[in-house]
Formats: C-alpha cells, sequence, structure tokens
C-alpha cells in the first residue's frame, strides 16, 4: 500500500531526514516512533506531499506521488494532526463535509455517514451546527477524525493525534478511535513520541533518531531484540511494563493448562501478560481465564506470567 524508497529532506542544507526506507502493507499500523525533532512528522508530511521530498520515490496504492496532483493525492488519504486542523469559522458539519463535498457527494450520502461517524464516535448529533470554538480538546478532536474518515479512505496519516489531549481525554479518544469499524482494514501511520501507545497500536514500529530509521520491526524486536545501545536505552524507563504488554496471549496459549474453574471475567488472546497481570490484581485471584478462539477455557497464575517471561527474556 505505501513504499517510501530511500526518501530524504533538507531544508536549506539542514538534513531532517536521510535515506528513509520503509513498506506498509495493507490494513497494517506503522508507528513513526521517536523523540522531537528526529524526522518522524516530516517523514509523514512527505507522503501526502505536505513536504516534498528532496530526494527518493514514494508509492502509494502502486502510484508514485510525485506524479499525482497534490490535492487530488490528498482526497484519497485520510489526515488528523495534532492541532485538529478544523476550520473555526465552519460547523462541524461544514468541517466534516469538505472532501466529500470535494467529491460531489449528495447532501442525503454527507448527511448519513456525517450521522453515523458522530455516533460511532461519541458525539451528540445537535453538535453538527457547533463551531469548534464551542467544543472541547477531545470533542475537536473526534470531530477531526470523523472528517478524515467520512469519505472512508484506504491510506489515513496520524500526526499525533492524541498529543494534545489531557491522559484521561487522550485514553478515552484513543479507545473510541480504535474501536471504529471504519478502521478495518485501513492502512494507517501513525507518528507519536509515545511509547507505549506506539506498542498498543502499532503492528510494526519504525524508531527514528537524528533523521534515520535506527530500528525497525515488531514491538518484541525492539524491546527483545535491541539493534544498538540508543534503542535499549529508550525503552529502559517502562521497560518491564512494555515487555509484558510486548507478549501477546496468542502466542503463548498452546501451552497454558486447561481451565478448572471458569470465572464471569475473562481474557481473549488478543491480550498480553500485562493485562493478565492487572486482572490478576484488580479480582485477588490465583489464576485468570483466557478464552481461545475456539471457545475453550485455558488458565494463567503469576507464576505462569513470571516463567513465560523470562523464557521470552532468555530466548531473545
Amino acid at each position: 500500500m505505501i513504499i517510501a524508497d530511500h526518501i530524504s529532506k533538507y531544508f536549506n542544507g539542514i538534513e531532517a531526514v536521510i535515506d528513509v526506507s520503509f513498506r506498509v502493507g495493507k490494513g497494517e499500523t506503522m508507528v513513526l516512533l521517536g523523540t522531537s525533532g528526529c524526522g518522524k512528522t516530516t517523514t509523514l508530511k512527505m507522503l501526502n506531499r505536505l513536504i516534498e521530498a528532496t530526494s527518493g520515490r514514494i508509492e502509494i496504492l502502486g502510484k508514485d506521488i510525485s506524479e499525482e496532483k497534490p490535492e487530488i493525492l490528498r482526497r484519497s488519504i485520510g489526515y488528523v494532526s495534532q492541532n485538529n486542523g478544523l476550520f473555526p469559522h465552519y460547523t462541524v458539519a461544514e468541517n466534516i463535509a469538505i472532501v466529500p463535498r470535494l467529491l460531489n457527494w449528495s447532501a442525503n450520502d454527507i448527511a448519513e455517514q456525517t450521522r453515523r461517524l458522530l455516533e460511532q464516535l461519541k458525539l451528540p448529533q445537535d453538535f453538527k451546527g457547533k463551531y469548534p470554538g464551542e467544543l472541547s480538546g477531545g470533542q475537536q478532536q473526534r470531530v477531526a477524525i470523523a472528517r478524515a474518515l467520512i469519505a472512508d479512505p484506504p491510506v489515513l496519516l496520524l500526526d499525533e493525534p492524541f498529543g494534545a489531549l489531557d491522559p484521561v481525554t487522550r485514553a478515552s479518544v484513543r479507545k473510541d478511535f480504535t474501536d471504529l469499524p471504519a478502521l478495518r482494514e485501513k492502512t494507517i501511520v501513525l507518528v507519536t513520541h509515545d511509547v507505549q501507545e506506539a506498542l498498543e497500536l502499532g503492528d510494526h514500529i519504525c524508531l527514528m533518531d537524528k533523521g534515520r530509521i535506527v530500528q525497525s520491526g515488531t514491538s518484541a524486536d525492539l524491546l527483545f531484540r535491541p539493534a544498538s545501545d540508543f534503542v535499549r536505552a529508550f525503552f529502559d524507563e517502562q521497560r518491564f511494563l512494555l515487555e509484558l504488554k510486548a507478549v501477546s496471549l496468542r502466542e503463548i496459549i498452546n501451552v497454558l493448562p486447561n481451565a478448572e474453574t471458569t470465572y464471569q471475567h475473562y481474557l481473549n488472546p488478543d491480550h498480553n501478560l500485562w493485562d493478565a497481570l492487572e486482572m490478576l490484581s484488580r479480582h485477588q485471584r490465583d489464576r485468570v481465564n483466557v478464552r481461545t478462539d475456539d471457545n475453550e477455557m485455558k488458565s494463567l497464575s503469576m507464576a505462569d506470567i513470571h516463567r513465560i517471561y523470562n523464557q521470552v527474556k532468555q530466548q531473545a
């Protein structure tokens, strides 16, 4: 879906992005992770030509984007920025309808899709007539997400979409975003400096430093098999939490014993070791249940978590 081939960007002779290459498959979420100034936002903006690459080649949906008009390219790519980018003199409905109107949608189709997205993003329908200045930061960001999704673009670019929100609002908006049916099969590139966000949302992570990708791979690759001292140090502050979150129950479910006791609350294979640890603590139990895709119940104890964690560390 997306191919970046040796792309670089110089500003007045200063190297901002240096020889970056990556591929993002259909339906994948790739995260550009790093500290401020590492080049991740510049890399993202080259994908929809908000910034023109100095060198290299970018393909999206099999087309060289340099051969397309930027305004046409951007109609097929959803984009959400940290500051939401809403037009303050447009109502919520008018902001959401910008791309559909450019695509000559009927008023009825625009209204129906707007209603559906507002409902999914947990915004009241009477917000359609409000202006951005009348909304909270979290509400504004939900409107920006609706605007990016309404035309059902196959590719979605997210530039620190939750970064300006307080922690509680951030968690709420992020959960509602990830639960959206409209995200199914979307190809997503996400920029963030939030390590937990990157590991929770990304299928593939590119860690950047000084304009270069220093390591790319899964969260487990970066945590358990760091390519350099920089990569290792980048995750050190939250390492134990992150490593537990990087081990999904799906990876280990075959070695878990069958459950002798069935509880009302249980985990599924998409949860991770940290989720299991939290449930053990929350319900004050010796074991938690894990329901398999075949509706069998497995069991996981604190001793299992400790044993599995140590095995993963040793194998790395």
